[in-house]
């Protein structure tokens, strides 16, 4: 029997949990997608190319099987791998500590979360400048990658907007073509949300945010 008629309330930060992790899933399955498009396109790819050698080429029937497990198997690998990885923007840089240190004091002061991680999967990607470089984080597990993230987007919003830890965002590293779609998405969204203000009004936008993030672990 479901609970909510029964009951007649449920908390909010249950309903706000059960919102968090429902997208989640709709994101992973958005990811699935892509990762399977994108496998279809290649595999189409290999199958124009063998189209085009002659029936009769013996070298070439048993090279391409060989060449379409490859891609497979490189893409499926690149996927899992990514799912243990975050990256975070923002975070300042100093000589006086490690990242990792930094990293896990922000998390238990802000997120109420501590990941554990090694710290030699904790490093520093991008060229320097003036804004701080993005950090990439290898957990030991997907699930712990999730699990950050999460406490991520459920703590940080309430931070005090003029703080320096307002301007850290914490997200997945996507491979190109999900960044790509992933930017796309967002410009969609912001039109819309553009389209809905009234006269003068405005969206504030993230101003971490990268059209393509490109990171590996």
């Amino acid at each position: 029997m479901p609970i909510l008629p029964a009951v007649g309330w449920v908390c909010q930060d249950c309903i706000e949990t059960i919102s968090d992790k429902r997208r989640t899933v709709d994101n992973e399955i958005k990811t699935l997608n892509a990762a399977v498009h994108k496998l279809e396109l290649g595999y189409n790819a290999l199958q124009q190319r063998i189209d085009k050698v002659e029936s009769g080429t013996s070298s070439s029937q048993s090279v391409a099987p060989a060449s379409i497990s490859r891609v497979v198997c490189d893409t499926v690998k690149d996927q899992l791998r990514r799912k243990k990885n975050v990256i975070i923007s923002g975070l300042p840089e100093s000589n006086d500590g490690s990242d990792a240190d930094a990293l896990r004091s922000l998390c238990e002061q802000y997120l109420g979360y501590k990941p554990w991680f090694d710290e030699t999967k904790c490093k520093r990607i991008g060229s320097a400048g003036s804004n701080p470089r993005r950090l990439l984080v290898t957990l030991a597990t997907a699930q712990a990658a999730e699990e950050l993230l999460y406490a991520a987007r459920k703590n940080l919003k309430k931070a005090d907007p003029t703080s320096l830890v307002s301007t850290i965002y914490f997200n997945p590293d996507l491979s190109p073509e999900d960044a790509k779609q992933a930017y796309l998405r967002r410009q969609e969204r912001r039109r819309r949300n553009n389209s809905q203000q009234p006269a003068g009004g405005s969206i504030p936008l993230n101003p971490q945010a990268q059209s393509f993030p490109t990171a590996s672990g």
